[in-house]
This record gives C-alpha cells, structure tokens and sequence, in this order.
C-alpha cells in the first residue's frame, strides 16, 4: 500500500486516448472554421450575396402577381460597400435588404446571354448606374435594366458578381431568377 502511494494512481499518468482523440477533435474543428473564413472570404460573400438577390426577386416576383407596377432596384452606396435591394408598388416602398459587399465587383446588362468570365457585364452597378427589374402583374419581366435605359428583355437580364459564372444571377423574361449564367 505505501508502494502504491508512491507510484500514484495508474490512472493519472497522462491523457488517455480517447482524450486526446476529443482534444484533436476539436482543435480541428475550429481550425477548419477560422481558417475558412481567413481564407477565400471574398467567394463566400458572393455566395451569399448571388443567394440573397435569388431570393429576393423571387419574392418581388411573387409580390408582382395580380399587382401592377412592382418593381426591383438592386443599388450599391455611393462608396461601393454595400449593396441594397429596394421593392416597391405603384412608387411605395414593399421592402429593403442591404447587404455587404465586400471583396465583391457586380454589373449587369440586359439581352446578353455570354458568359459572365467572357464578357462582364456591360455597366459597372453604382449608385447612379443601378439595376431596375420591372414585373408585370403577371411576373414577367417588363422593361428592365439599367436606370434610365430600361428596354423590352428579349432574351435574360444578368448580373455579374466577381465576373464569376457560378456566382452570377440571371432572369429570364418570364422573370425567374437562378444562379450562373444566362443559357437562353
């Protein structure tokens, strides 16, 4: 017994396996978080961003039914750091969204259906040069594009984020908007 005392328990030598199995376990788990977020932030946020303004104007378009009027602007701030999303009826205000941009370039352009790492779009977004979505009250596309040059959509409106395909968004003249390019 006093042997044993000496020697202390055999259990209080180290960590055991299953221990440290738990402890590599979670160092990796936020290793692997933070390092995601240091690490290519800019693609996420265009992720988000292209996934935002998808389901916005999914949401104007479902507004737009049985309505008349309703329209979509999608305008960065005057510095370019984030971008907000404006609906509106018969000139009222429905509903706005900001959202950041950081690390993001977005432009559009109407009636081009090549793709977004080919030819960007025509019009750098700003907050003079902005994105006006029209819908009919049937949730088609009425003259759209960029404000002040709005036309008849003939073949897609899209809008370019990081001259990405798989980030960019396009509408179709019926007014469904997804994601990539413009394949009409």
């Amino acid at each position: 017994m006093f042997q044993q005392a000496i020697q202390g328990d055999s259990h209080s030598r180290g960590f055991t396996i299953v221990e440290f199995i738990v402890v590599s376990l979670v160092i990796g788990v936020l290793a692997s978080v933070t390092m995601s977020r240091l690490i290519r932030g800019s693609a996420m946020n265009g992720i988000v961003l292209r996934d935002q303004v998808i389901s916005f104007t999914r949401t104007v378009q479902q507004s737009a039914m049985g309505r008349e009027n309703v329209s979509l602007e999608i305008r960065p701030n005057l510095a370019g750091t984030t971008i907000t999303l404006t609906s509106s009826s018969n000139g009222g205000e429905m509903e706005t969204s900001t959202f950041s941009l950081q690390s993001i370039s977005v432009s559009g352009d109407i009636n081009e259906t090549d793709s977004c790492s080919v030819t960007n779009g025509d019009t750098d977004l700003s907050n003079a040069d902005y994105l006006v979505l029209n819908f009919t009250s049937l949730g088609d596309l009425a003259d759209s594009g960029i404000a002040g040059s709005e036309a008849a959509i003939t073949s897609a409106v899209r809008m370019c984020i990081n001259e990405d395909p798989l980030l960019s968004v396009c509408l179709s003249p019926s007014g469904f908007a997804y994601a990539g390019d413009c394949d009409v």
